[in-house]
């Protein structure tokens, strides 16, 4: 593993994650916002869930998962913004939603070494729940 055997694979299956785009449409295209909204985190607690085993061939399936999942969040994201809001106030909100996940992923990195320094099981739960009262 340490040749980021596991960092390398993300980045092909996301990298390939244009195979799902006639998948994606469809959902976006049958499905209500809400519908969709509930799939994409339905869909995330299962990577979770794969990416939590000690499987080397179930994480390959979340990955492959996850390159689905970023595509419909994406999708999502960005059609809800231009259904909801139209185009005139697209480029502000999408500036401000990107600023916020971008300092949420810069946090995560010292979060998660506050978490393994402390007490490992407790420790994740507080700071998750920050994030999410932040976000």
């Amino acid at each position: 593993w340490s040749d980021f055997v596991i960092a390398k694979m993300a980045g092909w299956f996301n990298a390939l994650g244009f195979v799902w785009l006639p998948s994606v449409k469809y959902i976006m295209s049958k499905f209500r916002w809400s519908q969709s909204y509930t799939l994409l985190c339905v869909l995330n607690v299962v990577i979770i869930a794969i990416v939590m085993t000690k499987s080397l061939e179930l994480q390959i399936l979340g990955f492959t998962l996850l390159s689905f999942g970023r595509l419909l969040l994406f999708s999502c994201h960005h059609a809800y913004l231009i259904d909801v809001f139209g185009m005139g106030s697209f480029g502000t909100l999408n500036g401000i939603s990107s600023f916020i996940a971008a300092i949420l992923g810069f946090s995560s990195y010292p979060l998660q070494l506050l978490g393994l320094r402390t007490n490992y099981a407790i420790s994740f739960i507080p700071i998750g729940v920050m994030v999410l009262l932040v976000a």
